[in-house]
């Protein structure tokens, strides 16, 4: 590379699987200390991780506009929604992906759909219970995180 590179070598013990791990991170900038180094790589990943979301989930690539100030609110948008759908995870500690919380949350609209095609309330105490039920059958398996937290949330459309 012609050029100064620091290097910063992490090793990762698992205790499950009894294996070693080794991260090996670059920085042009010999200045930085490891600790920083670590830092920037971590938060560099997260906002990776925000706009991976964001386009797969909210709809990041969608806007067919051309105004910019149209393109700002959509990008905006689709930005502020996975930062709200993380807030309500950790708000209700949550241990959910947002393709988790975006299934969730669908299939408690539909839920609320047929029930108030049906004539009955949906809001009703007595079927709060049944759509809970509906909720968990739909939605996780046995290798997903229970539901236990969700009970103590109102329910989950009011959020919609």
């Amino acid at each position: 590379m012609k050029r100064n590179v620091k290097v910063v070598i992490i090793d990762f013990e698992d205790p499950d699987k009894k294996t070693q791990t080794r991260k090996v991170f670059f920085s042009t900038d010999c200045s930085m200390s490891a600790k920083e180094v670590i830092n920037i790589y971590r938060s560099r990943f997260q906002i990776e991780f925000l706009f991976r979301e964001a386009k797969q989930f909210t709809g990041l690539c969608h806007c067919q506009a051309r105004d910019t100030r149209a393109l700002d609110f959509a990008f905006n948008l689709s930005l502020a929604a996975i930062n709200v759908a993380k807030a309500f995870c950790r708000h209700y500690n949550l241990n959910f992906s947002i393709a988790d919380l975006k299934l969730l949350m669908h299939n408690a609209m539909m839920i609320e759909r047929f029930l108030s095609m049906f004539g009955n309330f949906p809001n009703l105490h007595k079927n709060q219970g049944l759509k809970n039920t509906i909720l968990k059958i739909s939605c996780f398996t046995d290798s997903k995180p229970p539901l236990s937290n969700i009970y103590k949330v109102k329910f989950l459309t009011d959020y919609c």
